[in-house]
């Protein structure tokens, strides 16, 4: 008997190759062309309308969103760059080039960061317009001064009102000196004859030596620009005596005279003494040569009482011991014990009180290093420059200089003494403002100083031991770079009093700190009281200066003109007690490569934060030379004169591959000197060649290096002799390294939180040791319970990473979660809980701490058409030759493809530019099928995501579409994998009906059929949903091909094949 007719239903999956042709399920696909198992039926892929449609040659790059805005950046043809508002008005961004080297775009804010091969591009949204930043702040530079005062410490302060200045006369021939008359006036002073004034003016200096003031003219007692007293501190001071008529009022007056001794005595001397009468003379011997207590200089009268100190000791020194120590004849002599005691008690508390007068001014006193920062918008500090070492007093301590001792029967038991040194302020000294900086001020609000705390070589509370002969004292030849006011030692080509000059012998051009002030005699006296050292005193203090990483805000600066704060040149105005409560100021943290160009290969911004990866960095150039230097100055007549000179500086810099970078800041407009600091940004910089002079004639190699507290390589001076300096030729002066780029491909660059220009040093992850190929995230745990659950995958040659978030925020590296391995960054996209990429197994997802295959089911040898007898000729009627008939290896297309994830649906569209066809994948149902695609570009504004087409058309796939939208369809065609309908028995396919919600009569279904299971042939065809009434020879294997135009409210709910099997036992 017959077999009866059976009936087999048939629901189709979707693509699949992974399965043989005799071992796949009867409803796979070989092909599923605009058509996806969805919601259990098979639903045509039916894209939205465009959104909008771009211009010819525009390319879309990034989608800005704000809550107030919506832009649409988009590229041209020629490179530029320039977006579409959300009222679709196009508006080029100026200034911006390159475009066409565009590798990603991303935001933070409305901060728009553009990614391309020469680095990173800001954009800044504002006013409805972008402007074009930069890559980065342009440099200021800013070189700093010191300028003040050689300070000694005085018991009070006050006016000349306490205080009478009085005077002897010699002139030449004299035997003795006058009596001593009073110069300084009271307001109460009354004449009742002729009587004499006295005024004072300081001479200037030229060229051409001391140049002396003209006498004045008139009947004023106190003539403009004279004084009736010394009323500033420092030497220089000339005298003029007036004789007054008091019947009349005519004042007749004398030559002017130098008054201090130091400069030339000329035909008359003059001394001087200070008390606090205005009655009574002090005493005089006035046959002595030098009368004892007075000065050969006018002492300014301007305290209470005098700045010279006393103590008395219990034992003292013999006078014989003391003269013998004050011509150098000894190098030291030590106190008694008892002595040692009082002195130390008497001397460290004035010396501690004369710092203090100084902190509470806000003015330095010993070394310090100065350096800035721009202050961004939230606080945080880029691009810091060098420390400056400024030197207001080489030694690290103050002078403590014995004015002179006296005592009776040749023992000298009282011991007067002066504490002197630079009290000075810092000056900005020349202010030069990046060039575009008031571009950037919205990012860059300001500019902050910032100090150490300064370095004092001599233990507060120690005991002072020893008399020191100035020529054999420890810091005799101590320095200072400040311009001194009362500073009138100008060189030694013009006066043979000074022991140093002013240009130092090491080059140091530094000016003596034991020289520096002419006020008081006591500087030319011989003896100096040595303060006590720190332990190991050169080595702890110097150690110090080289390790030191503490900065404190010292003053505050604004960028904007308007602004009363304004950052300007001249003295740092700090605020009150500034100085003293330094401590408590707010520290500069570390600077890690803020200098440097950061050109990362991938960006990814989450948590509003800006994540780079595989970097290269290029190297800052350095330092110019006047940032590096404190400027001395030395005064020529009314001018102030630079000591100048060109400096270029090379900085040799390890690359990490045995090959070295040398990077170098010519010599600016102006020209400069060289002191005691220099310091590069990077710890792997180990030498620098100074070149001196406009043509390249000198050089000087010093080594660098790596200091310990910051982010950078230095080289200091010691306070010693400075750079050596050889002639060179201009073929050996070395040469920048065309290429300054430092690869860094296994590391992760994190910004501080919303802010794109900062990458912190805690920011910074080495990421195993392979190459980063791309960054995503993911909102689905790791693990439960864990901090920081939602980790930052990072994708590498070595593997998938988790960086987990930490309680700054910022990310740690975690643990490898899996040895696969992305090969196509481009391919990485966020879902909803996971992510995609693309592997040499496939496409792949991570999804919690499981990573797993999706295109199992396409790893498989690709269907070839050929095997199928007129489908070509089908394909090419139905136009659809192109994007069926014509495909490529699924591993090749997964190679070069870009993903689109379609929210609404949950589908993966897998596209390559040029391709006129895309894979999809539906994460709901598991399954591939293909569509029609003509696709450029993939743009995503979570959970957006935008395709454009060729056209310029612009289709949003998250767009949720109407099911009852019968005007949009689309094409289908399907085509099943071989149907074994049961065993490999012989059957004749009788009807083949397809069922679902679609329209009857519309396209047509084809059956082929087989033997071998590898070539098919048709055997029936018909229009509309089925086939019907097929007779013939039996067959093993059957595919069935459906191709037809549905629109998105229709469906294919399975295929019903009706069959007859052939008997077995029945010969043929």
């Amino acid at each position: 008997m017959d077999y009866p007719m059976e009936e087999s239903n048939i629901r189709y999956t979707g693509i699949t190759q992974a399965t043989s042709d005799l071992g796949c399920a009867d409803g796979d696909l070989s092909f599923s062309h605009n058509l996806i198992s969805q919601n259990g039926g098979m639903r045509p892929i039916v894209l939205p309308d465009a959104e909008f449609t771009l211009g010819e040659g525009e390319r879309l790059v990034y989608i800005h969103v704000m809550s107030q805005y919506k832009n649409y950046l988009v590229t041209t043809t020629d490179g530029k760059l320039g977006f579409y508002d959300q009222d679709f008005q196009y508006e080029l961004i100026e200034g911006f080039s390159g475009a066409d080297s565009i590798l990603s775009v991303s935001s933070v804010g409305n901060t728009v960061i553009v990614f391309s091969d020469e680095g990173m591009h800001y954009l800044l949204y504002r006013d409805g317009s972008y402007e074009y930043l930069g890559q980065k702040p342009p440099e200021t530079v800013i070189s700093f001064s010191l300028t003040g005062k050689s300070q000694v410490l005085v018991k009070s302060t006050g006016s000349n009102s306490g205080q009478s200045l009085w005077m002897i006369q010699k002139n030449s021939g004299d035997e003795s000196w006058s009596e001593p008359v009073r110069v300084s006036r009271e307001a109460e002073d009354v004449h009742t004859g002729d009587w004499k004034t006295y005024v004072f003016r300081k001479a200037h200096l030229d060229i051409s030596g001391i140049v002396l003031p003209n006498k004045p003219t008139g009947n004023d007692p106190v003539p403009d620009g004279w004084s009736d007293f010394p009323d500033e501190k420092g030497g220089g001071w000339c005298i003029c005596i007036g004789s007054v008529n008091n019947a009349d009022g005519t004042i007749a007056w004398s030559d002017v005279y130098m008054a201090d001794d130091k400069y030339g005595q000329g035909s008359v001397k003059f001394r001087f003494f200070a008390n606090s009468s205005a009655d009574e003379a002090p005493p005089c011997d006035r046959s002595a040569t030098n009368p004892e207590g007075w000065l050969s200089y006018p002492p300014s009268v301007n305290t209470d009482e005098d700045s010279v100190f006393s103590v008395s000791l219990s034992d003292g020194f013999e006078e014989s011991e003391y003269k013998l120590l004050e011509a150098d004849m000894l190098d030291r002599i030590e106190l008694s014990d008892d002595d040692k005691t009082t002195v130390s008690t008497d001397v460290l508390g004035k010396a501690a009180l004369w710092v203090y007068e100084a902190t509470k001014e806000n003015k330095f006193v010993y070394p310090f290093f100065v350096r800035y920062a721009y202050r961004l918008y939230d606080g945080s500090y880029i691009m810091q420059s060098a420390p400056l070492l400024m030197v207001p007093n080489s030694s690290g301590r103050p002078a403590v200089i014995i004015n002179r001792m006296t005592g009776k029967d040749g023992n000298f038991k009282t011991l007067y003494y002066q504490v002197v040194g630079p009290h000075v302020e810092l000056e900005i000294h020349k202010l030069v403002l990046g060039e575009g900086l008031e571009k950037w001020k919205d990012i860059v609000t300001g500019i902050d100083i910032f100090v150490s705390e300064q370095f004092y070589n001599y233990l507060p509370n120690g005991q002072l031991e020893y008399l020191y002969s100035r020529e054999k004292y420890a810091y005799k030849d101590a320095y200072t770079i400040s311009r001194l006011d009362n500073y009138s030692n100008f060189g030694s080509y013009m006066y043979t009093y000074q022991k140093l000059p002013v240009l130092s012998a090491e080059a140091l051009y530094g000016t003596s700190v034991m020289e520096i002030d002419d006020e008081e005699q006591y500087l030319l006296g011989s003896i100096v009281i040595d303060l006590p050292e720190v332990e190991d005193a050169q080595g702890d203090y110097l150690e110090k200066i080289r390790s030191n990483g503490l900065f404190y805000l010292f003053k505050s600066y604004s960028i904007d003109p308007d602004d009363e704060d304004y950052l300007k040149e001249g003295t740092v105005e700090a605020d009150e007690n500034q100085l003293r409560n330094l401590n408590l100021q707010k520290t500069l943290p570390d600077d890690y490569q803020t200098h440097d160009l950061i050109k990362p290969l991938y960006a990814f911004a989450y948590n509003q934060r800006l994540n780079l990866a595989n970097v290269r960095r290029e190297l800052f150039d350095g330092f110019p030379a006047e940032m590096q230097v404190g400027y001395n100055v030395f005064f020529m007549g009314s001018e102030i004169m630079e000591l100048k000179n060109y400096y270029t500086i090379f900085i040799y810099v390890h690359a990490g591959d045995g090959e070295d970078i040398i990077v170098s800041q010519p010599a600016g407009e102006e020209v400069y000197y060289f002191t005691d600091y220099l310091f590069y940004p990077d710890p792997n910089a180990y030498k620098a060649v100074i070149i001196q002079g406009g043509y390249f004639n000198q050089a000087a190699e010093i080594q660098l290096t790596e200091h310990k507290s910051l982010n950078g390589a230095y080289w200091f001076s010691g306070f010693k002799a400075g750079p050596v300096y050889e002639s060179i030729s201009p073929a050996d002066v070395p040469v920048a390294s065309a290429n300054r780029e430092i690869v860094e491909k296994n590391k992760i660059y994190t910004s501080e939180a919303g802010n794109p220009f900062y990458f912190p040093l805690g920011g910074i992850n080495t990421v195993g040791v392979g190459e980063i190929r791309g960054i995503s995230s993911t909102t689905r745990a790791l693990s439960q319970g864990q901090f920081g659950q939602f980790p930052l995958l990072v994708f590498a040659t070595d593997g998938i990473w988790a960086m987990e978030v930490s309680d700054t925020g910022l990310y740690s590296v975690k643990q490898p979660m899996s040895r696969d391995v992305c090969t196509n960054p481009q391919s990485i996209t966020q879902t909803d809980g996971a992510v995609v990429f693309v592997s040499d197994k496939g496409l792949m997802v991570v999804d919690g701490s499981n990573v797993d295959l999706l295109s199992a089911e396409l790893d498989g040898p690709s269907f070839d058409p050929q095997t199928v007898d007129r489908l070509h000729d089908v394909l090419a009627k139905e136009n659809l030759l192109e994007e069926v008939g014509d495909q490529v290896p699924v591993k090749d297309f997964l190679e070069g493809c870009r993903i689109a994830y379609d929210y609404p649906n949950a589908r993966l569209v897998l596209f390559r530019e040029g391709s006129p066809y895309a894979y999809v994948y539906s994460l709901n149902s598991r399954t591939w099928a293909t569509m029609s695609a003509n696709f450029v570009t993939e743009v995503t504004d979570y959970p957006n995501s935008y395709l454009q087409r060729t056209t310029g058309e612009v289709v949003n796939l998250s767009q949720k579409q109407d099911y009852d939208d019968t005007g949009k369809e689309v094409r289908i065609f399907l085509l099943s994998r071989p149907m074994k309908l049961g065993d490999d028995a012989l059957k004749t396919v009788n009807a083949v009906v397809n069922r679902g919600q679609m329209r009857r009569m519309e396209g047509a279904v084809m059956v082929f059929a087989s033997h071998d299971g590898m070539n098919y042939v048709p055997i029936g065809s018909a229009r509309g949903y089925r086939v019907t009434r097929l007779q013939g020879s039996p067959y093993r294997y059957f595919r069935v091909a459906i191709v037809r135009d549905m629109h998105i409210g229709e469906s294919l709910a399975q295929t019903s094949v009706y069959f007859t099997r052939k008997w077995r036992n029945k010969p043929r």
